[in-house]
């Protein structure tokens, strides 16, 4: 039941909240939003990111498979309260590098590459906004560095997510498995998949 729950207001966060637009779609494009980012060259890769506003610091953090790009209707709103929005690509995401290995995307690089951010901005404390594989980022963030973070916000209800790993080899047997979570609606009204690369 918690997982319909959690998938139900997941659904609503996603499809039905309506909200205002400062700019307009045909106004606000990718191509504008690629030119209002900065770079900062951080140890593992060039981190893109848009730093806009004065005041209060609020960090707004993407989670897997998006961008900064997911929070480009809030921006101004935010801006416009009074407000100094930093939105980061997270390395190996939207326009952020992308280097290989795997280490460098672990949740411990992810939190030490928010802080260099952060100190080369000669930002010391803000209030950080998360959404989905960005909490696994901030929970790291916290535990490395606590005093940095005045107040966490979750975009995902993580008190109610039950995660699942099953551990499956090819590609035919991860198609079958999909099928039978989709097809189980009582048990599961959506289902979320990670995987740790294309193939």
């Amino acid at each position: 039941m918690h997982k319909f729950y959690y998938l139900a207001i997941l659904s609503l966060f996603f499809f039905s909240c309506k909200t205002t637009s400062i700019i307009s779609e045909k106004e606000y494009s990718f191509e504008k939003h690629t030119l209002l980012q900065k770079s900062f060259k951080s140890t593992d890769g060039t981190i893109k990111y848009i730093d806009r506003g004065a005041g209060e610091v609020i960090m707004l953090v993407h989670g897997v498979p998006t961008s900064s790009w997911l929070y480009r209707k809030m921006t101004d709103g935010l801006v416009q309260s009074g407000y100094r929005v930093i939105v980061p690509d997270m390395l190996g995401f939207g326009n952020s590098d992308n280097p290989k290995g795997y280490e460098i995307y672990s949740q411990e690089a992810h939190a030490k590459r928010i802080i260099e951010l952060a100190d080369h901005l000669d930002i010391d404390q803000w209030t950080h906004v998360f959404h989905d594989a960005g909490g696994l980022w901030t929970w790291e963030l916290c535990r490395i560095a606590p005093e940095r973070i005045s107040i966490a916000v979750s975009g995902t209800p993580l008190d109610n997510i039950e995660q699942y790993c099953y551990s499956v080899k090819n590609f035919y047997t991860k198609v079958n498995l999909l099928k039978h979570l989709i097809s189980d609606k009582d048990k599961f009204s959506k289902v979320l998949v990670f995987v740790s690369g294309k193939k």
